[in-house]
């Protein structure tokens, strides 16, 4: 039985990122988790005109990664496998944390959507 007060949950999905990668990703978000991403949001982020710099953009998506992954299916040049660590991350070829970023950001978003955000996309894609 599913109550109100839970701690996040501890369950992983997979997300494909093609040509056979594959990211471990936590279902939700812990409030720690939640509030440690703002903390790398730019302060004078409420003007509404106002983006990322790529500088923040690229902290911004470390910080995603960091929260969500617990998993990926990276290998090195000899076939072990690779943990996922910000770190290992890091050394990643640019275009493909292209893609490990877009894949995350568009996750990330499902997960902090409201219930009405969510019904509208769902009514949006039908």
């Amino acid at each position: 039985m599913k109550t109100f007060l839970q701690l996040a949950s501890r369950k992983t999905k997979t997300l494909e990122l093609g040509e056979g990668g594959e990211l471990t990703v936590r279902t939700d978000l812990s409030k720690g988790a939640f509030r440690s991403l703002l903390s790398r949001m730019p302060e004078d982020m409420s003007d509404d005109n106002r983006g990322f710099t790529p500088v923040e953009a690229d902290d911004f998506t470390t910080g995603v990664f960091e929260a969500l992954v617990v998993g990926w299916n990276a290998v090195d040049e000899d076939g072990k496998q690779v943990p996922a660590t910000a770190d290992n991350y890091l050394q990643l070829p640019r275009e493909v944390t292209t893609v490990i970023d877009t894949t995350l950001m568009e996750y990330f978003n499902t997960l902090t959507m409201s219930e009405q955000d969510k019904s509208s996309s769902e009514t949006a894609s039908e």
